[in-house]
């Protein structure tokens, strides 16, 4: 959860907040430019949560107005890649035969 002004909004990393980050700038997600990070947070606003009506600018109006904001979701952001990461690495690491005689 993360609040934004009065309102407490769901971050959740899905598919359907990256199909909409695609949407929304034509490119997939990639975490070189300091728009992209603020555009896939404003992406994930929209996938998770019906109540989020903010337009791009005012939602960055807040965003300037209270920096808190995108510290808060960075942080999240990165511990929720790293949970993935060790996830896929996990199941990397397993033998393709060890899950067959399972």
């Amino acid at each position: 959860m993360i609040k934004i002004g009065d309102n407490e909004y769901i971050l959740k990393y899905t598919v359907r907040a990256l199909f909409i980050y695609e949407r929304i700038t034509g490119l997939s997600f990639s975490p070189d430019k300091l728009i992209n990070e603020y555009t896939l947070m404003y992406a994930i606003l929209i996938a998770n949560n019906n109540n989020f009506n903010l337009m791009f600018e005012d939602f960055i109006s807040l965003c300037d107005e209270n920096p808190g904001i995108f510290l808060e979701f960075r942080r999240w952001l990165l511990d929720t890649l790293k949970r993935l990461s060790l996830f896929q690495t996990e199941n990397q690491d397993q033998d393709p035969d060890d899950k067959k005689k399972g």
